[in-house]
């Protein structure tokens, strides 16, 4: 079982912090790093505020022992589209990649839209992981 955990970043412009995610009762996006702790009891000092657009659900895989995250471009050794970027999609509960070439495509976009992210095959991470980095992410490397 993969672990559930998100990072996001910190509004104060501390970089990012990892951890449980809560939307408190003001709406803010907050994560803490207390594991099995009901939200009530964590206090709310330990809270750290970050950025909604930024908040980005861990995947369960590490590239060359790197966590990647929802948000989190890669680069695809010995591949002609070779930066692609990972989202986590609800509507499917799965996490998606797209090649950054499309995304960055208005014509791409408009003709697309959501299908241009594309659901790996089953062993798709495992068969090309050795060919993979993790090159940035798209909050702080603009696509």
């Amino acid at each position: 079982m993969r672990e559930i955990k998100f990072r996001g970043l910190q509004i104060d412009g501390n970089g990012w912090v990892y951890g449980n995610l809560i939307k408190n009762e003001s709406g803010q996006y907050c994560i803490f790093n207390y594991h099995f702790i009901p939200a009530l009891s964590v206090p709310s000092e330990k809270f750290i505020e970050v950025y909604p657009e930024t908040v980005g659900q861990f995947t369960g895989k590490k590239i060359n022992g790197i966590e990647l995250y929802d948000g989190d471009k890669i680069e695809m050794e010995k591949r002609i589209d070779t930066i692609k970027v990972v989202k986590y999609c609800e509507k499917t509960m799965s996490f998606r990649i797209a090649n950054e070439d499309y995304l960055q495509n208005e014509n791409t976009m408009r003709v697309m839209g959501d299908s241009v992210w594309e659901v790996p095959q089953l062993n798709w991470w495992e068969t090309f992981i050795n060919e993979m980095q993790i090159i940035g992410n798209i909050h702080e490397n603009k696509i």
